[in-house]
């Protein structure tokens, strides 16, 4: 259940693409009181658009345990390496076809860990993510301000905690952030806030945050 009003940094930074379209294979079995699990797939990785034979590879494991109304926790690790480029046809008069290339190309590899723990009424979410862009020869484009530096390593991590109290269904939470990009001109962003949600009714939720 989502508990802040805004995304954390590596999902409004795109350092683990939103979106993938491919095939997906995943299952689960139970080891005791555990319940394990695997997602493996192969996809369009960050490009929007399949342009070429390129294709992304990835996915999740992770691990789970329940005891009902008293304690729940789970843990995954994501990875994902994929290639990604820009394709630019240039037209000519001279020409019948379009001349096709990429003003940029690189390969990146993404690792990320993820803790959810839920003790009674209280609530503790935890991520991780390292990201490695490694661009190609002849192929790296030219560092504007707002923009990543190229070939650089990129970390996001956030921590959150919140609390269900009785009064007034009120659900307080703090949360820390961080983000290392390196961009031109700086390379670290970090985040502290936290915020108030009133659960009105089952399907209606007011949400509140600062930060």
């Amino acid at each position: 259940m989502l508990i802040t009003v805004d995304n954390p940094y590596f999902i409004i930074a795109s350092l683990f693409p939103t979106r993938q379209t491919g095939v997906m294979a995943y299952g689960s079995m139970f080891a005791g009181p555990w319940e394990l699990g695997y997602d493996a797939y192969v996809s369009n990785g960050r490009a929007p658009f399949a342009f070429d034979d390129n294709r992304g590879f990835g996915g999740r494991l992770h691990a789970s345990y329940e005891d009902p109304g008293k304690l729940t926790l789970k843990l995954g690790a994501s990875f994902l390496t994929d290639r990604a480029r820009d394709w630019v046809a240039d037209t000519k008069p001279d020409s019948p076809e379009p001349d096709v290339h990429a003003t940029w190309a690189f390969r990146d590899y993404i690792a990320g860990g993820d803790m959810s723990l839920d003790v009674g009424k209280t609530r503790l979410r935890a991520e991780a993510m390292v990201v490695r862009v490694i661009y190609d020869q002849g192929a790296r484009p030219e560092i504007v301000p707002g923009m990543y530096e190229v070939d650089a390593w990129r970390t996001s991590a956030y921590v959150l905690a919140a609390h269900r109290m009785n009064f007034l269904n009120m659900e307080p939470f703090i949360l820390g952030a961080t983000l290392y990009g390196p961009f031109f001109g700086t390379d670290t962003l970090l985040q502290i806030g936290g915020g108030l949600n009133f659960y009105i009714t089952p399907d209606v939720t007011l949400r509140t945050q600062v930060r």
